[in-house]
């Protein structure tokens, strides 16, 4: 894909004002880091691959070259007020409007707590198409910044998905979800102009109204949550709701209502 169209597309977006690409790296994540102290929060990179691409929890994240939206962002000044609240469930949203905006008969997308964009159609399983990952850092001068990463599954055919365990959500991709091959390059354009309205500090109005939770299928649900690191035992219960910083609230059969900032979070099938 040709990015050298996005700097000239977006013009002077919060998000895509300063463009990257590699056609081959270790992490998108890494380079971003690496930027932190001489560029402007906004700045993308984007990989046709990434050799050691990374999820939450240090899962792997797996590349075909032509296929996936591997892009990472650097957050700060508007974009980043060293807090972070919400950030992966706007950026998540961002993502699911961006997809909805360049193929407008896609339906059945929904966000699933803390970061994946899935695809939930009626009376099937969900799958995921994309996910999000936020890293915190300072610069050499010690000011706070982010790294936001997401990775979409694209022109994935289903034998270039990987395997995933039975405990996981397994991928799928817009091509196989819409039907026909998805333009990379428009999609990658819409991603940025969602995420410069999502993430603006000034302009988005979506943290203290909570706007992801509309499209968040967690909700609702009863939910089995596995804190990380841990070996106690799952928290069961009702997911309530969800806080201005996208924790998770959850009410325990002994109506205790349990915040979670992190976990692993899976739906009841009932």
């Amino acid at each position: 894909m040709d990015h050298s169209c996005l700097e000239t597309g977006l013009g002077n977006q919060a998000v895509g004002h300063t463009v990257y690409t590699y056609r081959r790296c270790r992490s998108t994540m890494d380079v971003v880091h690496s930027l932190a102290w001489t560029h402007p929060g906004g700045t993308l990179v984007f990989a046709e691959v990434q050799t050691e691409g990374r999820g939450r929890h240090q899962r792997r994240w797996m590349d075909v070259g032509g296929c996936s939206i591997a892009v990472s962002i650097l957050l700060r000044d508007r974009l980043w007020d060293g807090v972070g609240d919400g950030i992966p469930l706007l950026a998540g949203l961002a993502v699911l409007e961006a997809i909805e905006e360049t193929h407008p008969g896609l339906a059945d997308l929904a966000l699933d707590w803390p970061n994946d964009v899935v695809h939930v159609p009626a009376n099937s399983h969900p799958r995921k198409v994309a996910g999000v990952l936020l890293e915190a850092g300072r610069d050499p001068q010690g000011s706070p910044y982010a790294v936001l990463g997401i990775g979409i599954n694209v022109n994935h055919t289903p034998d270039q998905l990987p395997p995933t365990p039975e405990s996981r959500v397994p991928p799928t991709s817009l091509r196989m979800v819409a039907g026909c091959k998805v333009s990379r390059r428009h999609l990658a354009v819409s991603l940025c102009r969602r995420l410069s309205i999502r993430l603006h500090k000034e302009q988005a109005a979506g943290v203290q109204e909570r706007i992801w939770e509309q499209r968040l299928r967690t909700l609702g649900r009863q939910v089995s949550a596995r804190m990380p690191s841990t070996s106690d035992d799952a928290l069961v219960g009702m997911a309530e709701g969800t806080g201005q910083d996208g924790s998770l609230l959850v009410r325990d059969a002994g109506g205790c209502l349990h915040r979670l900032l992190a976990g692993e979070v899976t739906l009841s099938a009932t």
